[in-house]
């Protein structure tokens, strides 16, 4: 090994071999000592899970240590020399022999894909572990420690508790060993506190000390409802994680003689796990199809992201063309020519709007969207924004009421959006003959700003939906919109530490409200 490997990756190797070696031994201690059928043979094995992850990740050459941890632990509880190396044998083969399979149909130790979900249970959870099961006990046969009759019992044991070992511990271990668990934010991350906090609370209860579980099997249900909340709201490590916590905490509860598993141990012991492999195979391909989704949204955003950007230049280009062509066109006689080239400025505003929406979109999605927060002058503001309005809209009527002498702590480019989107769509939705009002009030740290239309109104039905993404409250002819606007303007408001709301009333109209802060907190 060392004319391979330099000084230090030797050392890496013997830490790394000795490690497995010192898990092995401790968690097989454990396992032995759950009233192990014919002394040897448990349902609740650890190693089986921890060897398979570890020659995944690390490679064939780590297999002494499971071979090492296998010989060392099987002696400690009194094997004969002989019977201890078969079995080590045999545990060591189970592991090499499921990567062997696994590496040869293409897995990913991702377990992203259904594929991959199916493989670890065929390959590893399946066959390989009936390998183990089969040298082992044949081996304790061989050397007189069990007799023939003993040997069905010895086998199946052994092969149910490797085979749920593949499916809890090692898609655990290839799960966190990916890459650390990124939470995102504080929201986030107080939410998995609350999940494993509810995780052991209910394993208590169900498994554990409370008597509740012993009395009643029917509230073994309640792990459901957290399985289900750690594959939606997070990734895969974490369904993984819930999914170990609960075995542990069953195993635990059999041990003191608790639990709807109560009784004996050995047949406890059997019941749970049938159980935690059905309910750990499920909440892979739960936890899986959520991911795919999750992938599939990524996908999306780093496609509108990579259109909104390649999309503004020729769109820009368009525009410049246009505005010189103008300026270039003083003669009457070219009217009409001005009219069409106006037309093509409008529209390629129109198309710059729609493609902003999409890249802000993707900048809330991928949480890289930024508020620069300074002061500024929000009645300045507003009187440029409706001067520009009045200016693009010859045609309609906009007015100011109210005056504020306070300034707001905020970004001015993002809350300039936020009103010309509103004033867009009383515009949209109200007729030319209508007057959009724009009403500013102040209190003592907050200005309110309103939008008021008399246009078609909201019919109550829609309720607070009409600020989703992609929602559109239109019940009849539909007009231009992506369904952004309202929801991206929200968006930036709360990120502000304000706050949007509405008033309407089919056919009579629709009021939509705004606040902003005036004093220097923020909200991050």
């Amino acid at each position: 090994m060392s004319e391979f490997l330099t000084k230090k990756e030797t050392w890496q190797y013997a830490l790394r071999i000795a490690a497995i070696v010192l898990l092995y031994f401790i968690f097989g201690t454990v396992g032995l000592s759950l009233d192990a059928v014919s002394g040897f043979a448990t349902y609740f094995w650890i190693p089986t899970g921890l060897s398979l992850a570890a020659i995944l990740i690390l490679g064939y050459r780590y297999a002494p240590g499971v071979f090492l941890g296998a010989l060392l632990v099987n002696v400690f509880v009194g094997a004969p020399a002989h019977v201890a190396i078969g079995i080590a044998i045999g545990n060591t083969l189970e592991a090499v022999a499921a990567t062997f399979f696994l590496r040869k149909t293409g897995f990913h130790r991702n377990l992203s894909s259904y594929n991959d979900i199916f493989k670890i249970i065929i390959y590893g959870a399946f066959i390989s572990t009936m390998l183990s099961a089969s040298i082992g006990s044949l081996s304790l046969l061989m050397g007189g420690v069990v007799k023939l009759i003993a040997f069905p019992s010895t086998w199946f044991a052994w092969w149910i508790g490797d085979m749920v070992s593949d499916l809890i511990f090692a898609p655990f271990i290839l799960f966190w060993a990916r890459k650390p668990l990124g939470l995102g934010s504080k929201r986030k991350t107080l939410e998995f506190v609350v999940l494993i906090l509810l995780v052991v609370f209910f394993g208590w209860i169900v498994f554990g000390g409370s008597g509740v579980g012993a009395t009643n099997s029917q509230i073994i249900y309640l792990v459901f409802p957290l399985l289900i909340w750690a594959a939606i709201r997070f990734d895969q490590k974490v369904s993984a994680a819930v999914v170990l916590l609960f075995s542990l905490l069953a195993v635990l509860g059999i041990t003191q003689g608790s639990g709807p598993f109560s009784g004996h141990v050995y047949d406890g012991l059997y019941f749970l796990q049938s159980f935690m492999g059905i309910i750990a195979i499920t909440s892979m391909f739960l936890a899986a199809a959520f991911e795919e989704t999750r992938e599939a949204d990524r996908r999306k955003d780093d496609f509108i992201s990579i259109v909104s950007h390649e999309l503004r230049t020729p769109i820009t280009t368009i525009k410049g063309y246009s505005q010189l062509m103008q300026k270039s066109m003083k003669s009457r006689t070219e009217t009409k020519k001005l009219l069409y080239l106006r037309r093509i400025d409008q529209q390629s505003d129109r198309l710059v709007n729609l493609t902003n929406d999409l890249l802000n979109l993707s900048r809330i999605a991928r949480q890289t969207f930024e508020v620069k927060r300074k002061k500024f002058s929000l009645q300045e503001l507003l009187e440029e924004v409706i001067e520009e309005m009045r200016m693009a809209n010859k045609n309609r009527k906009i007015v100011l009421k109210g005056t504020i002498t306070k300034d707001v702590y905020g970004d001015r480019e993002r809350i300039e959006q936020v009103i010309v989107n509103l004033i867009s769509n009383a515009l949209k939705y109200s007729s030319s003959k209508k007057i959009v009002h724009v009403e500013v009030k102040a209190t003592r740290r907050k200005v309110q700003v309103a939008i008021i239309d008399k246009g078609i109104g909201i019919d109550e039905k829609h309720g607070r939906r009409i600020f989703e993404l992609f929602y559109r409250a239109v019940d009849g002819p539909r007009l231009p919109g992506l369904g952004i606007g309202l929801y991206f303007s929200r968006y930036i408001i709360r990120k502000h530490g304000g706050d949007m709301w509405y008033k309407s009333k089919k056919g009579q109209g629709s009021t939509f409200y705004f606040t902003l802060s005036t004093s220097a907190s923020r909200k991050k």
